[in-house]
């Protein structure tokens, strides 16, 4: 639901956080900030070790009052409260909003369950028995591994069971910010003991050259016992459109070519924390020409501001106000409409200006964390649902992508891994040459074509392609910087621009294929066909 809007006021409240913000630093009394839409400075809370002495100040030790574990902000720090019932997903000038009120945009059916596919691509990474496939997710499976789990899940409000692709997208209604009910994309997946996620990718560019503002809601939760397992979610522009944009992880290495990525987890200030609902901006990921060039706190320059609170099917909303050069992150606490500043840098250096969008869920053997072996032996849900609204940014509006999605593998069996479920594998083997087919292609006005894809290949391999049985095309793997990162067993996200000439209006078909298949992991997924009309 369209919900949002910021009031001129600038309340002098301190903000709720998990860790306590400090005064951004170009921030003076009158409340504005380079963001625009300013916080201002709270004086109602000042730090200390226990008690402060301002009406909001819950300093120091643990945290109480009405917000519950996640506590109130134990330093100086302004927000802006924002008003439920805004148009156009609370955004001044908005270049784009989705808020899935609107139900002739439920489109159910394809690789995004309900989403329309003309405005998202959705695209999964799954690892079970072989890459690109993914079981059946179950709020508790039978075996007594899964008895005792902490941030249980529901899917669109209730319990579920083998819940397989096809099933785990959908846009049901549920409490949004400021505890409004509003239409939200859900979204699940089991990890199968290993890393997973699932990718929701806006298809029109988000052009920020000026400084844009990029909005969304998410119940933006961490597992309870974080210890390097477990849930986080994400936020990536990139220059491409290439599916699922990541930095390093077991089974990945989808460098963009260029691209700003923001990881939500409890790994800095949250992690010393005796709160559960405590979770903050932990890391961002620059990368530059297929290569991860810069991790930021990992320059030593990252200010610690601390977190939000969080809480499983409580909404938070969230701004990224962002520049080539400058970034800051804004966020509310769980089903709050208290906007405050919770991370910000100067000195990003962006190699590009116009970039799309993906929200990202992001898993690595959740249950793991939790475990007798391992601290609390009450353990984390190995699967787990995120919610999504409000999706938008401001700036100049640009043309969508007019994209095709390829058909998924969608080759289902039924397995028995830890419970009786289905095991569906949606990507293919590159053993043998691999034909999809994109229908109802619109060649009309288009000035640019591009293949968007995952692959398992590793530099200095390549992946060869042929458009309507015509000439061989070979696009080179690129090099992602190191030995490590250049693995063949390792996801890649690529954009390959291809002849317009060579495509035809209504059905095209593309074959795939490498020249030397090792009887390994080569293999390919997330296929659409994207065209640039101006």
């Amino acid at each position: 639901m369209r919900q949002y809007s910021v009031l001129p006021l600038v309340l002098a409240l301190a903000a709720y956080a998990c860790g306590g913000p400090p005064s951004p630093e170009n921030a003076d009394d009158t409340g504005k900030t380079s963001g625009g839409r300013g916080s201002g400075r709270g004086d109602g809370g000042r730090s200390g070790g226990g008690d402060s002495s301002g009406d909001d100040g819950q300093g120091g030790g643990n945290p109480s009052g009405d917000d519950g574990q996640g506590g109130r902000n134990s330093g100086s720090g302004g927000s802006v409260e924002i008003v439920v019932g805004a148009e156009n997903c609370g955004l001044e000038n908005p270049a784009f909003c989705e808020d899935f009120e609107d139900a002739s945009a439920t489109v159910p059916g394809g690789r995004g369950g309900d989403l329309d596919e003309a405005r998202f691509a959705f695209s999964r990474w799954g690892h079970t028995l072989e890459f690109f496939d993914r079981l059946g997710a179950y709020t508790q499976r039978s075996d007594e591994l899964y008895s005792v789990q902490r941030n249980r899940p529901v899917f669109c409000g209730e319990e579920f069971k083998n819940l397989i692709i096809g099933q785990d997208a959908r846009i049901c209604p549920g409490p949004g910010v400021g505890n409004l009910v509003s239409n939200q994309f859900n979204e699940v997946f089991d990890d199968s003991g290993d890393f997973g996620l699932n990718s929701l990718m806006i298809r029109q560019p988000f052009d920020f050259s000026e400084g844009g503002v990029l909005v969304f809601d998410v119940d933006g939760k961490r597992n309870h016992y974080y210890e390097g397992h477990g849930w986080w979610f994400e936020v990536w522009i990139t220059e491409d459109p290439a599916p699922v944009p990541y930095h390093t992880a077991p089974t990945v290495s989808s460098f963009p070519r260029n691209g700003l990525g923001i990881q939500f987890s409890p790994i800095g200030t949250c992690l010393q924390k005796e709160t559960e609902d405590c979770n903050e901006v932990a890391v961002l990921f620059l990368s530059r020409n297929y290569q991860i060039y810069r991790e930021i706190p990992g320059s030593g320059n990252f200010p610690r501001r601390g977190g939000f609170v969080a809480r499983d099917q409580e909404l938070n909303h969230f701004e990224v106000r962002v520049s080539p050069e400058h970034i800051e992150i804004w966020a509310t606490d769980a089903g709050k409409t208290n906007l405050y500043l919770v991370q910000e840098f100067n000195g990003l250096s962006l190699p590009f200006t116009r970039g799309f969008v993906h929200f990202q869920h992001s898993q690595y053997n959740s249950w793991k964390d939790g475990r007798p072996q391992y601290s609390s032996g009450v353990w984390a849900s190995p699967a787990q649902t995120y919610r999504w609204d409000n999706l938008g940014f401001d700036g100049p509006k640009l043309p969508l992508l007019r994209s095709y999605d390829a058909p998924l593998n969608n080759n289902k069996r039924e397995v028995d891994f830890h419970a009786d479920t289905t095991l569906v594998k949606y990507g293919y083997h590159l053993s043998r040459p691999v034909t999809v087919e994109f229908d109802g292609v619109d060649l009309d006005g288009a000035t640019k074509a591009l293949l968007n894809v995952n692959v398992n290949l590793g530099h200095p391999r390549q992946l060869d392609y042929k458009i309507n049985g015509g000439e061989k095309h070979t696009f080179p793997i690129p090099d992602y910087g190191n030995a490590g990162s250049n693995f063949d067993g390792l996801l890649r996200a690529v954009s390959i621009e291809v002849p317009v000439g060579e495509l035809v209006s209504g059905k095209n078909k593309v074959e795939f294929s490498i020249p030397d298949y090792t009887g390994g992991s080569e293999m390919i997924g997330n296929i659409d066909l994207s065209l640039v009309v101006p």
